[in-house]
């Protein structure tokens, strides 16, 4: 490509992140060609392009020194009515994204998983209150209390979805806290539905390809990318078809296979076995 566009990733990067009503990357860098550098067209980081060649001038991008970025994620909030949904994930999301923004200084080990262990207690009480809430306005309220014969939920005026339930079996509670049992498994469902669709469209990107060595295999591109005319798409950064476990050895706990090479470096040697020492056998006392 023709022009000159700043790819390096040393010295300081002024990122700039648009508001609500969704400023173009042009207008967020205030330039007129902006590229983009990584990500889709969901969401993106661009840098600015220049026609002419490397610019000059106190505000222009540098390699190596600085550069302006612009994030543009007004993509994320555009569709249709169910993406809307997705707000019942945002706790969640705030307490994933807590994990991922601890410290991890050299030392303070211990503390750092004890605060890892807390964050994990947090984020299960945050989905037992869910749960619990949600079982206590449908199972103790409606079904328990509300649908019984001769209450509010059995009179005309009442809802339909709710009123069926009293004229069926208004004195059989038993069946009214079989039925209204299914709606907490029904949120605990839609969540996990949101969140495997919003992984499925925004986060799963297949990790690079590699050979036995670490070589690229055939049929692939520079950098472990599929060659051109391959049915794969782009990956995105950061993220991995599947969740690596054991991302330890790069002090950063969970993250997706590819970010670091204790995961799927296969360059990296298995131990040597120690040499192992056999002891010869006793002798008897007086024998040489």
């Amino acid at each position: 490509m023709d022009g000159f566009l700043d790819e390096t990733r040393g010295g300081v990067t002024e990122l700039r992140v648009h508001g609500v009503s969704g400023t173009p990357p042009a207008g967020t860098l205030d330039h007129p060609h902006p590229r983009l550098v990584a990500g889709d067209g969901t969401t993106g980081f661009y840098r600015r392009w220049w026609a002419g060649g490397p610019p000059s001038g106190p505000h222009a991008d540098v390699p190596g020194v600085r550069r302006r970025e612009a994030y543009a994620w007004g993509n994320l909030t555009s569709g249709g009515r169910a993406i809307a949904l997705w707000l019942l994930l945002l706790p969640f999301s705030l307490a994933n994204l807590s994990y991922f923004m601890l410290p991890r200084p050299a030392r303070g080990v211990r503390l750092r998983h004890v605060t890892e262990a807390a964050q994990r207690l947090f984020g299960l009480l945050l989905t037992g209150t869910l749960v619990g809430a949600v079982t206590r306005a449908a199972v103790d309220l409606v079904g328990w209390q509300c649908t019984a014969a001769g209450r509010a939920c059995t009179y005309d005026t009442a809802p339909w979805w709710v009123r069926w339930l009293g004229e069926l079996w208004g004195d059989e509670p038993s069946r009214r806290l079989a039925v209204t049992a299914l709606v907490p498994l029904l949120v605990v469902v839609l969540l996990w539905g949101l969140a495997r669709r919003t992984w499925l469209r925004d986060e799963r990107a297949a990790p690079p390809a590699t050979g036995a060595h670490g070589t690229t295999p055939p049929g692939a591109g520079a950098g472990g990318a599929a060659a051109p005319g391959a049915d794969a798409a782009p990956p995105k950064p950061g993220r991995a078809a599947r969740p690596c476990w054991r991302g330890r050895g790069c002090g950063t706990g969970p993250r997706p296979c590819g970010g670091c090479g204790s995961c799927t470096s296969p360059s990296r040697s298995p131990p040597s076995p120690r040499p192992s020492r056999r002891r010869s056998p006793a002798r008897p006392p007086g024998s040489r």
